[in-house]
């Protein structure tokens, strides 16, 4: 490639695993993804601007890396190293549910068919990891992603599947899962106590309970079931979703000094959809607290400059993704809740330029073994060059998430001008 600009061509058209494991077609054409770079460590991101366009051009770069590692039978590559071009033996299900949920993702911006149908076979190779009840919860008809040996259901990556086949139904009105999506938010409300808090496994070898807990699968409840709210409108998707969330906010966070405060992405992507539903000023000010928790933790100095706009000692790209995940839906939870929206707008640009200079782009693979193999991918840090499905799927959420919130500033400042009264 020999530092030449490097165009990739969108044409849309019609691993190993361990126990953790419909569009139209648009018309061909070529968007500018990479700028000319020789250096080893700088990307795409310190020579372009963080435009809507710069924006998609990362995340469908991501998207090609992705279906280059997908496998006929719906699996990823989960975890590649392109300076060996070896993929490491692994699996994770959650992750590879998220996957297919910024699958969909990219199509819905893309209108190309191949990112649907690299969804429709995660999707299908996702199902087939669904497990009912144990003999004494039969009436309860539920299904678990399960995952581990022995099997355990599992919360978090119940929810995540629910979360990528509702935005796959959205974008397609395929009504095929609507069934196993019940069945799967019926696990979700079967692990709610009564006060709200989730049991985050279900274990399939033992009546007892498990006693397992992450910090992070209440959340991915939470949002998966006012997204099954949704397209069901079933009130009792909504109450289960704020029963938990109340859970979170007044007794887990509550006692908790903000500088402890869980950097939730995931509950506050919850906290957006639930506060647009009913207005609940709990849900605006616990939202707000995570956000702000998250701005004042970004690294602001530029020393070194390439870890500028990014979280930790040292930086990596996945945690830098998901906060910037959660800061794009703090901008739309403080536009709806008439906060000021403009204070998460540099945090975020700072944050995609971190997450893309962690970006595989032309210039850098040149040198590699397997260059197109490697093409796209985000490494887990500027030092550690191995490549995990979810670093691309966090970036991927977070690019787009910007890209719309540039593009309804450029929409709502083309209205604002268009009713100027033109100069005398």
């Amino acid at each position: 490639m020999g530092g030449k600009l490097f165009l990739l061509l969108i044409v849309a058209s019609g691993p190993f695993i361990g126990p953790s494991g419909a569009g139209e077609q648009p018309d061909a054409g070529l968007i500018t993804v990479a700028c000319t770079s020789t250096l080893a460590i700088h990307s795409a991101s310190e020579t372009c601007s963080q435009s809507p366009e710069d924006l998609l051009g990362s995340a469908l770069l991501a998207g090609e890396y992705l279906l280059e590692h997908q496998k006929d039978n719906g699996m990823f590559d989960y975890l590649y190293d392109p300076l060996l071009d070896r993929n490491l033996v692994d699996y994770n299900l959650l992750r590879h549910a998220g996957t297919c949920y910024s699958l969909v993702l990219l199509y819905e911006v893309s209108r190309d068919a191949r990112y649907l149908r690299a969804a429709h076979r995660g999707l299908d190779f996702l199902c087939r990891h669904l497990k009912e009840p144990r003999p004494e919860h039969q009436d309860r008809d539920f299904r678990a992603l399960v995952t581990g040996d022995p099997p355990e259901g599992n919360l978090g990556g119940t929810a995540l599947s629910i979360l990528a086949l509702v935005e796959y139904r959205l974008s397609t009105g395929d009504r095929s899962r609507d069934r196993l999506l019940e069945q799967m938010g019926q696990f979700l409300r079967f692990q709610q106590e009564d006060s709200g808090q989730f049991r985050h496994k279900y274990l399939y070898d033992s009546v007892k309970e498990s006693t397992f807990e992450s910090e992070y699968y209440p959340g991915e409840a939470i949002f998966s079931l006012v997204r099954l709210y949704s397209i069901e409108r079933d009130p009792s998707w909504l109450k289960t979703a704020e029963q938990g969330a109340l859970w979170l906010i007044q007794q887990r966070d509550s006692q908790i000094d903000d500088s402890a405060l869980n950097h939730d992405h995931w509950l506050l992507m919850a906290l957006n959809e639930l506060y647009a539903i009913s207005r609940s000023s709990i849900f605006l000010d616990h939202g707000m607290r995570i956000a702000r928790v998250i701005v004042e933790s970004q690294r602001k100095e530029d020393q070194p400059s390439e870890w500028k706009g990014s979280w930790g000692d040292p930086p990596r790209c996945s945690p830098a993704a998901t906060r910037a995940e959660g800061l794009v839906a703090a901008y739309f939870l403080a536009l709806e809740g008439h906060r000021d929206k403009d204070q998460f707008l540099l945090p975020l640009k700072a944050a995609a330029a971190f997450i893309r200079r962690c970006q595989l782009t032309a210039g850098q693979v040149e040198s590699l073994p397997n260059p197109e193999h490697a093409l796209g991918g985000f490494r887990g840090s500027l030092e550690d060059w191995s490549i995990r499905i979810d670093y691309s799927q966090h970036a991927v959420c977070a690019l787009l998430g910007l890209r719309e919130i540039l593009l309804e500033r450029e929409e709502k400042s083309t209205a604002t001008q268009g009713i100027r009264i033109p100069p005398q």
